[in-house]
């Protein structure tokens, strides 16, 4: 399972936010990509932002901290 998900510093609401969660890598590295797109052009002086796609066990418990194997920035 892969996670996208947007880390945030700087800001009020910094910390990692989960968007959303893909069956494989490359549909989280396109999504990613259609994300990004929007941000920089929604936002383009604001770098205070990364999206990452995050490979999680599926056999983790809920409420586990997610471990950042495969991460892609």
């Amino acid at each position: 399972m892969w996670i996208l998900m947007l880390v945030l510093s700087g800001t009020v609401l910094s910390g990692a936010h989960i968007l959303n969660v893909y069956s494989t890598e490359q549909e989280c590295k396109e999504m990613r990509q259609v994300v990004e797109d929007g941000m920089k052009a929604a936002y383009p002086e604001d770098s205070g932002y990364v999206l990452k796609c995050v490979e999680q066990d599926v056999k983790q418990e809920k409420g586990e901290p997610i471990e950042e194997k495969g991460v892609d920035t």
